[in-house]
C-alpha cells in the first residue's frame, strides 16, 4: 500500500523516538489513510491522489495545501491508535498496562483515553480543514465530488470517528 506518510514524517510529527515500533505506527496509519482519508475522499479522487503522490505530478494546491492536512489527519490517528497499543496488553487474566518492561493492572485508561482524545482531536480539525479546501476551490478537484459504482463516495463529515459511505450494487 502507498502511504502518504514516511517513518520520518512520523518521527517529526509526533512525539515517538528511535524505540517506537514503526512496523506497529505503519499498519496503524495504513489503517488510517483507509478508514480515514478513503471515505472523505471518495475511492475516484482517492484513487488518483495517491497515483499522482507516488508519481509526484499533484497540482501546486494538492502539494501545498491538501496532502499535508491529509499527512495530519493520518499521521494523528495513527498515533491515536498507537497510545493504546503500545501501553496495552490483553493476556489470560485480562487487559493490563505496560510500565516500562512489566504490565500492571494500575489503571492508567483516563490518561490514555485523554491522549487519544487529544490526537483525535487534531484530526478532527485537519478533516475540516481538508474539506474547507475542497469546498473552496472545487474545480481544482473535479474528482472529489465525482461518484460513481466504486464503493466508496466521499463523506463530507467533519466527524471522522469512522464509519464508510458504501453503495450496494
Amino acid at each position: 500500500m502507498d502511504l502518504l506518510v514516511s517513518e520520518q514524517y512520523l518521527k517529526a510529527v509526533l512525539p515517538i523516538n528511535d524505540n517506537t515500533d514503526y512496523k506497529l505506527l505503519k499498519l496503524h496509519a495504513e489503517e488510517a489513510q483507509l478508514k480515514f482519508i478513503l471515505p472523505l475522499l471518495g475511492t475516484e479522487y482517492y484513487d488518483d491522489l495517491i497515483t499522482r503522490f507516488v508519481a509526484q505530478t499533484l497540482t501546486t494546491i494538492e502539494t501545498n495545501e491538501l496532502v499535508p492536512a491529509l499527512k495530519r489527519i493520518v499521521a494523528y490517528k495513527a498515533f491515536a491508535r498507537l497510545i493504546m497499543t503500545i501501553n496495552v496488553a490483553i493476556a489470560n487474566n485480562g487487559v493490563s498496562n505496560r510500565i516500562g518492561q512489566y504490565f500492571d493492572s494500575t489503571d492508567k485508561q483516563s490518561e490514555i483515553r485523554q491522549l487519544q482524545s487529544e490526537y483525535n482531536s487534531d484530526a478532527d480539525f485537519w478533516t475540516t480543514y481538508v474539506l474547507n479546501i475542497l469546498s473552496k476551490y472545487p474545480n481544482s478537484f473535479p474528482l472529489y465530488k465525482q461518484t460513481s459504482t466504486n464503493l466508496v463516495n466521499p463523506q463530507e463529515n467533519t466527524q471522522m470517528s469512522g464509519g464508510w459511505n458504501v453503495i450496494l450494487f
